[in-house]
């Protein structure tokens, strides 16, 4: 089995880490989440800003010359973990708002 070498690497080094990728998708949803607590829409607020740090990382991936580099040097599992954290906010805010709705709606019965 060959060891990955950190010094020989040429993307990996750039590429943020998965904890800068999970802790970037905990704060999106986090401040989803607070502006959810605030007024059931003012979620959405956030998704811009999500959807831009998505698409820099799906960029990234998607790219002729760095993509592959990327999942040799790193693995499916980095890129896995990529995808899913990237998609975390959308899915957390989208929940979030349709069960606030659904709870306000039963305090109106």
């Amino acid at each position: 089995m060959i060891q990955f070498i950190p010094i020989l690497a040429e993307v990996a080094d750039k590429e943020p880490s998965l904890t800068a990728i999970w802790g970037s998708a905990a704060f999106f949803c986090l401040i989803g989440f607070l502006l959810q607590r605030w007024r059931r829409v003012a979620g959405f607020a956030v998704l811009p800003l999500a959807g831009a740090w998505a698409w820099a990382i799906f960029q990234e991936l998607h790219d002729a010359y760095v993509g592959p580099a990327i999942l040799q040097e790193l693995g499916r599992g980095y890129v896995a973990h990529a995808y899913i954290a990237a998609m975390v906010p959308f899915i957390l805010v989208t929940v979030g708002f349709w069960k606030k709705r659904n709870a306000s709606t039963r305090n109106i019965r």
